[in-house]
């Protein structure tokens, strides 16, 4: 009689002990539930912003490349126009004047396509630096979501069995 006495003393205080830590851990549940939403929200944060960079980064390497057919088009605009000017007969002083007039326009748009290029072309390095960076945080995110992620269904696990745990329920009955 004695030993079950004393099996039921020790049953009490398991129980006991197993419900104050199911109070503790439905206490920290919210908190995690919080942690893992806000850890989302960071992820889907970073997500689109590096979205954003990867768009601008195209947009220039477009841009870029756009300047690049330009100046070649300038460059053999310009070889056609002086091979052109070769070829004239006679000196044609005002021909002479509008073909050089439309050579020195070339040049000086080439020019400014040029500088248009090297800025583009400097700035490429900052938008892959900043998307790798974006890349970088977006993995730790990741990383961060899928510990309280875990921890969530851990915790959530603890409460199902305790939950479930039928002898606890006959006894408490």
């Amino acid at each position: 009689m004695t030993h079950w006495h004393q099996q039921q003393q020790e049953a009490g205080l398991k129980i006991e002990l197993c419900e104050n830590h199911a109070d503790t851990e439905a206490q920290h549940l919210p908190q995690a539930e919080e942690a893992a939403r806000a850890a989302q929200e960071r992820l889907n944060a970073a997500q689109r912003e590096q979205l954003v960079l990867q768009q601008q980064l195209q947009l220039a390497e477009t841009g870029r490349e756009h300047i690049q057919r330009n100046v070649q088009q300038l460059d053999s605009r310009r070889s056609r126009l002086l091979l052109e000017q070769d070829n004239l007969p006679q000196p044609n002083t005002e021909a002479l004047a509008l073909a050089q007039q439309q050579a020195t326009d070339l040049e000086t748009e080439r020019i400014a396509q040029q500088q248009q290029l090297a800025q583009l072309q400097e700035q490429l390095p900052g938008a892959d630096a900043a998307r790798h960076s974006q890349r970088v945080a977006a993995q730790e995110l990741e990383r961060q979501l899928a510990q309280v992620e875990a921890k969530l269904a851990a915790l959530k696990q603890l409460q199902q069995r305790i939950d479930n745990d039928a002898n606890l329920k006959q006894w408490l009955a």
